[in-house]
């Protein structure tokens, strides 16, 4: 290939030019020569050709659409930005129309640790928050040691992020959040994104962020969704996995995903308030750093609605009090084959507010063992629970668990002593009116701590329970 060296005489390629005169010498400051030469493809050949080395920046890069900017490889062609400059600003900005950007083989460092007071996202839209951006690609890129996140992309209420792809990365060291309150503001981490439309992020690797891998918000917007987030590796991200974020996002694809995260302080996968969303098929190890009792493997709002949650295994934090392999509260679930183990409380929790009315539950041939760790016989494998309403003695309130079925599910404790108190457990706590239609059936319950299955709500005349196997496995206690 010929290339036109930027700065120089030389035959003009239509399919790229060589960002000649940076040195990416470590040492020099290329951020002018860097700019210019993505002025000059975005002129030409729109494809921009990185030298090897390290290439040193200092303010915001402008990347205007429809260009390609392309490193040597990862580990061969670094950018970072210089330390002292302490900069409240993105490194690179998508400043286009439409921010139709293809960024490869190369590695963005925000060198956070040179710029201790100041700094953004390593990857920003600030140019494009008006308009949305739309198709941005981003392959075989390290992103690492950002300040805020890696990429960091919040477009104005009513705009989009759509049909951008993100895969074969690594992302290491980002973001400075040490708080609860700055994941759930989703800006600290790897991925933070507002208001996705199409939005694949694939075969992806994370290092220890502090702060969350991927979150997504919806920003106000409707028409948010349809996302696949799919075999990525993530170790010790302090934060969400994955979240979903915001509310009224439809369709999401959460699966195979190695979701490592021992000391995370939230839900590893995060449904909020999404409708539509599979969730299979992925390995998560959940963490021990939650403020606040109730953080799960997977959870959601909630309540998110027409969840379909299979094939996942979650060894859940022992230590949390309240904290569960799944914690979901809207209609249309089904949660089926999946294996949780070591929850702090329950292990699979239906949970729905006061005012609120979940129906159509599936629970099928899960394995839910040794719960309750650090709730000691206190809580079930399997719990309905429905909030307190407002009146005295956790009356007046008007949830409703219906249409629910449990059946050939093995829950069980194997440990001496035993910390899983029961089975299956019906309002063990919180309200014990409101479920009906309720079938518990053919599920192996004999290994517990006490008994089979606990009911302390009001029975009704359309529960059935029986095949399930233990001493006096059928009887309401």
């Amino acid at each position: 290939m010929k290339c036109l060296i930027v700065g120089q005489e030389a035959e003009v390629s239509k399919s790229a030019i060589a960002a000649g005169r940076m040195k990416c010498d470590g040492a020099t400051d290329d951020t002018v020569e860097f700019q210019g030469a993505i002025d000059a493809a975005q002129k030409s050949a729109k494809r921009l050709v990185l030298p090897s080395g390290t290439c040193i920046v200092t303010s915001t890069i402008a990347i205007p659409d429809h260009i390609w900017i392309q490193g040597h490889g990862m580990v061969d062609t670094i950018l970072r930005r210089k330390s002292g400059v302490n900069l409240a600003t993105d490194m690179l900005d998508l400043s286009g129309a439409s921010g139709d950007v293809t960024i490869t083989d190369l590695t963005i460092d925000g060198n956070k640790d040179g710029n201790r007071s100041a700094g953004q996202y390593s990857l920003g839209a600030a140019g494009v928050q008006s308009v949305g951006v739309s198709k941005l690609t981003i392959r075989r890129t390290r992103w690492m040691n950002a300040y805020q996140a890696a990429i960091g992309l919040f477009v104005n209420q009513g705009q989009f992020v759509a049909d951008a792809l993100i895969a074969d990365n690594d992302f290491e060291n980002n973001g400075t959040s040490t708080t609860f309150t700055a994941d759930q503001l989703g800006n600290s981490g790897d991925v933070a994104m507002r208001s996705p439309l199409r939005v694949k992020i694939v075969h992806n690797r994370s290092e220890n962020a502090s702060g969350n891998f991927v979150c997504f918000g919806t920003n106000g917007n409707t028409g948010v969704g349809d996302v696949v987030v799919t075999d990525n590796i993530v170790h010790n991200a302090s934060g969400f996995g994955v979240a979903l974020g915001g509310t009224a996002g439809k369709g999401a694809i959460i699966s195979k995903n190695i979701l490592d995260q021992p000391s995370s302080r939230e839900n590893n996968i995060d449904l909020a308030l999404w409708s539509d969303i599979t969730v299979v098929d992925n390995h998560i190890v959940a963490g021990s750093a939650c403020p606040q009792t109730g953080c799960a493997g997977i959870g959601d709002a909630p309540p998110a609605q027409y969840v379909t949650v299979s094939g996942n295994t979650i060894v859940a934090a022992k230590n949390v009090v309240g904290g569960l392999c799944m914690g979901l509260g809207g209609s249309e679930l089904t949660i089926s084959g999946n294996r949780c183990e070591n929850a702090g409380g329950a292990g699979i929790g239906i949970a729905v507010a006061d005012k609120t009315q979940a129906h159509g539950i599936m629970i099928s041939r899960n394995v839910v063992k040794n719960g309750s760790q650090a709730q000691v016989g206190l809580h079930a494998g399997i719990e309905l629970f429905i909030a307190c309403g407002p009146g005295p003695k956790c009356t007046g309130g008007t949830g409703a668990i219906s249409e629910v079925t449990i059946e050939n599910n093995t829950v069980y404790d194997d440990q001496t002593p035993r910390t899983q108190g029961y089975g299956v457990g019906i309002a063990l706590y919180g309200q014990t009116t409101g479920i009906a239609k309720l079938s518990i059936l053919g599920n192996d319950l004999g290994r517990n701590g006490t008994r089979p299955i606990l009911s302390r709500a009001i029975p009704q005349s359309d529960w059935v329970i029986r095949g399930n196997s233990g001493p006096n496995a059928d009887a309401l206690y």
